[in-house]
């Protein structure tokens, strides 16, 4: 989760590759870029109850991508919606345990969190 200005400006950028079943969520977002990504991503908007607006899949790198009303987004490692025909619902179950199991990383938690990696 990266709720906080700072964690959804390093976005996919502050990890080095995301495993085939990880995800990101950055909130509150509806528009994301991939500028300097080194690889495609599968993206989905979803608004404030998690439905699922928009879903775009193998967004290539150095492109922008928007979605009006939405209230986060979720990056994916690239071809996970093709691989998982459930993957919306995958993705909202995995937010629920995340949101009631984990504290997210905020602005003032990023600084720390990035100096011990």
């Amino acid at each position: 989760m990266a709720r906080g200005f700072w964690g959804r400006l390093r976005g996919l950028h502050a990890y080095p590759a995301l495993a085939l079943n990880q995800g990101l969520c950055l909130t509150p977002c509806n528009a994301i870029h991939t500028f300097g990504l080194a690889r495609a991503i599968d993206v989905l908007f979803l608004d404030g109850n998690r439905r699922c607006l928009k879903r775009l899949e193998n967004v290539a790198p150095n492109h922008i991508a928007w979605c009006w009303g939405a209230a986060m987004v979720v990056e994916l490692h690239a071809g996970y919606c093709a691989r998982h025909p459930c993957a919306i619902a995958r993705v909202q179950q995995a937010l629920a345990l995340q949101g009631s199991l984990r504290p997210s990383v905020s602005d003032r938690a990023w600084g720390s969190w990035f100096r011990r990696r």
